[in-house]
């Protein structure tokens, strides 16, 4: 049976920090989905490792033609800029996580990571619902 097919779109190939953790912790949360990341940065060796079996993909800008031709059940933005993410409508339904202020690129619901976040975006750039992010805990912790 075919599974559920979720494409990511984060800002920086690391797993270290940032946009790159994030998206490792949904494709942690979620093992028994198809996981494709795409990063606007190049994909170092140790998010390689740790993204495992998910198909990763550095690219320079987000296309809706690229997205078609994938056919993903769902798109989770993480942080993407109008300018790197265009504007035109997505061919799957899509969540935006707001990391940082940015102007986000458009998708059918946006959320932020934080309140703080959440309150910058009140003029109706986001929909005011925060999202806190999953935090998993490292290998050896007591």
């Amino acid at each position: 049976m075919p599974r559920f097919h979720l494409l990511q779109v984060a800002n920086v190939g690391r797993v270290v920090g940032g946009t790159g953790a994030c998206a490792w912790t949904v494709t942690r949360a979620l093992p028994d989905w198809r996981h494709t990341v795409w990063f606007f940065s190049s994909i170092d060796a140790e998010t390689r490792a740790a993204f495992e079996t998910a198909d990763l993909r550095s690219i320079a800008q987000l296309e809706s033609g690229a997205i078609r031709r994938l056919r993903p059940d769902f798109i989770l933005l993480h942080n993407v800029s109008r300018e790197r993410g265009g504007d035109a409508r997505l061919p799957a339904p899509s969540l935006h996580y707001l990391h940082s202020r940015i102007v986000p690129r458009t998708a059918d619901r946006t959320v932020c990571c934080s309140r703080w976040l959440a309150e910058r975006y009140s003029a109706g750039r986001a929909d005011g619902a925060v999202l806190w992010q999953g935090v998993p805990t490292p290998p050896g912790a007591p």
